[in-house]
């Protein structure tokens, strides 16, 4: 009965089937280490030990037992950590560069914590954070900060990345992964591109197929977006730097484009909703022969403190690592950016804190941005003036004049729908003040009636379909009818 008792409770050690197995491990062993520490920092004991001696004896001695529990289980981890290794047939990147760097305890679990960040999706620590991961109390804490500097050697071998963040609290310090290192510790192959493009949570990648022909914008905004593009291929810089204008050189000539390829163009489209602003960025793309990477600018809000602000950051981090190593880097399209660009508020609310720091962040990155990017709002009356200045191009999408209506009309039904006699496109074109937006919908609510008798479709129709669009239009000036 004994010799089974012994050898049922024998532990069989297994080597590692594959790298992110060892991975796991090293991340459960960092928990354990996290959750000592809580233990110890529980109700300020760092700050003022003498708190221990307060508590009730039963409260202690749970403490002291949990806190002994939690160190046998570190202990045992480790040591099953050290078995699987041995008799496993191969040495895992993470072991490799401990053992090249000469990693102290502290630098490993540094690293550890960042490399299950990025793993995890929080791929940014300030100094706190990881300070209370390597610190037993306040005198480890100020000698610790070295680490952090520039003379400490992770941040001297470029292993870990320093960023400073301006806030209303003053300048925090955030600590980031170098992408190389994480590369090479999660063992990713093909990880600039492939990774970040089509596995990211917060960008669609488009392959633009609009070409400048099939859109149809205002006179004046289509001559706008003309003279941008031709700002950006070179041609307009040219003859202007000929002709002596000042500001001409904001556009790079052949040489500096060849030392730095991705010159920054900011651009802001604004007007009102369903006039053409991500139609165009799409047609921008296809002539520059660009992909476009589009965003979605609602998904920055999140429910907990502090991490909106963390991803405003994380749009252009991932821009950038997408960009790096491509030769012909992506349109970056933030849509509907309207809460990045609103004027500033005096801050009353957490809320309020929160919604100017993401604007400070948002600022700061236009500052460093290197590509082509394209904001997109409707609300222009709000824009903070600070924004203003950052756009290299201001461009407003107004709504459609005739011309373009009976144009927008045209493009927007089908060939293959049946039109009444009675329709007269030219007529809507003149009478109704709609948007392309509006329009393409209007047209399918009218085919939705004509389906429905099994019936072509009539003037009728369409009359109605405007009619019920004007009603529940928000904007006052979509409700005006022209020619009446």
């Amino acid at each position: 009965m004994l010799k089974m008792c012994h050898k049922k409770n024998r532990e069989i050690i297994k080597p590692y089937k594959d790298n992110l197995e060892y991975l796991a491990d090293q991340f459960e062993r960092l928990k354990l280490i996290k959750n000592d520490n809580e233990a110890d920092d529980e109700d300020g004991f760092l700050i003022n030990p003498r708190k221990i001696r307060r508590l009730p004896r039963r409260h202690r001695i749970f403490k002291t037992r949990n806190k002994a529990d939690n160190n046998k289980k570190l202990l045992e981890l480790e040591k099953r950590i050290d078995r699987r290794l041995a008799v496993t047939d191969r040495t895992f990147p993470f072991k490799e560069f401990q053992k090249k760097k000469s990693l102290t305890r502290m630098e490993e679990l540094i690293i550890l914590e960042l490399l299950e960040g990025e793993v995890f999706g929080s791929s940014e620590y300030d100094v706190k954070e990881l300070l209370d991961l390597i610190s037993e109390d306040t005198y480890e804490r100020l000698k610790n900060i070295k680490l952090f500097q520039k003379d400490g050697k992770l941040v001297k071998e470029k292993i870990i990345e320093v960023d400073y963040e301006h806030n209303i609290f003053g300048m925090t310090q955030c600590i980031k992964l170098n992408n190389k290192i994480k590369a090479l510790l999660l063992e990713e192959k093909g990880v600039k591109n492939k990774l970040n493009i089509k596995e990211n949570d917060f960008f669609e990648i488009i392959k633009p197929t609009i070409p400048f022909d099939k859109v149809i914008l205002h006179k004046k905004t289509f001559e706008d977006i003309g003279l941008t593009i031709e700002m950006i291929q070179g041609n307009t810089s040219r003859l202007l730097h000929e002709w002596g204008i000042k500001g001409s050189n904001l556009y790079p000539s052949d040489k500096v484009k060849k030392r730095r390829r991705n010159h920054p163009v900011i651009m802001l489209f604004y007007g009102a909703p369903g006039t053409g602003k991500t139609l165009t960025a799409n047609a921008v793309a296809y002539t520059l022969k660009k992909e476009l990477l589009t965003f979605d600018c609602s998904k920055i809000l999140d429910l907990y403190v502090g991490e909106s602000e963390k991803n405003v950051r994380k749009i252009f981090d991932n821009y950038r690592e997408i960009s790096k190593g491509m030769k012909n880097p992506p349109v970056l399209l933030l849509n509907e950016a309207d809460q990045f660009l609103h004027r500033r508020i005096n801050a009353t609310r957490s809320v309020d804190n929160m919604y100017n720091q993401m604007q400070n962040i948002f600022l700061e990155q236009l500052e460093r941005f290197e590509g082509i990017l394209i904001a997109t709002t409707n609300l222009i009356e709000n824009l903070d003036s600070a924004f203003s200045r950052r756009f290299h191009h201001k461009i407003e999408f107004r709504r459609p004049g005739t011309g373009e209506r009976f144009k927008l009309w045209q493009v927007h039904i089908p060939e293959k729908a049946p039109l009444s006699d009675d329709v007269d496109l030219q007529d809507l074109a003149i009478h109704y003040n709609l948007s392309g937006g509006q329009i393409a919908l209007v047209v399918k609510n009218a085919a939705v009636r004509a389906a429905r008798r099994g019936d072509k479709i009539m003037m009728e129709d369409f009359i109605f379909a405007c009619e019920d669009e004007l009603a529940g239009n928000f904007d006052e000036k979509a409700r005006v009818r022209v020619g009446f």
